[in-house]
């Protein structure tokens, strides 16, 4: 459903560290700020664009609860995700993001359409 990776830092040093990833090239980010103690997403994606299938958001600051659902197989996951950490999210998997303290996610995409042509509430 989801793939998960906490990334290392290829550099560290008093200063802080360095971390360095690739995933598709990207032409659009979302940056999305929240307060602790909000819920974000509740959708799910049918994979219709490139930039939703998968969906890849990095976890740059804070901390998250995500709770999954395949909408198909009514499979059911929660995961505790931690700073520095990229995450996948296949098509037809609800996700739930609960802010467990403030936090920034960076999302990539192809075009910003993409979001709004591929997400899609349960009703």
């Amino acid at each position: 459903m989801i793939k998960i990776e906490r990334l290392s830092p290829v550099y560290t040093d008093k200063r802080g560290s360095t971390y360095r990833f690739k995933e598709r090239e990207s032409s659009e980010f979302i940056i999305v700020e929240r307060k602790g103690d909000t819920i974000s997403g509740q959708h799910y994606h049918k994979g219709l664009t490139k930039s939703k299938n998968p969906e890849i958001f990095f976890l740059v600051g804070g901390e998250i609860r995500l709770t999954v659902i395949n909408i198909k197989t009514n499979e059911k996951e929660e995961h505790y995700i931690e700073k520095n950490t990229i995450v996948k999210i296949e098509p037809f998997v609800y996700h739930e993001v609960y802010a467990l303290t403030d936090m920034i996610i960076l999302e990539f995409l192809i075009k910003d359409e993409d979001t709004i042509n591929d997400t899609f509430k349960l009703s």
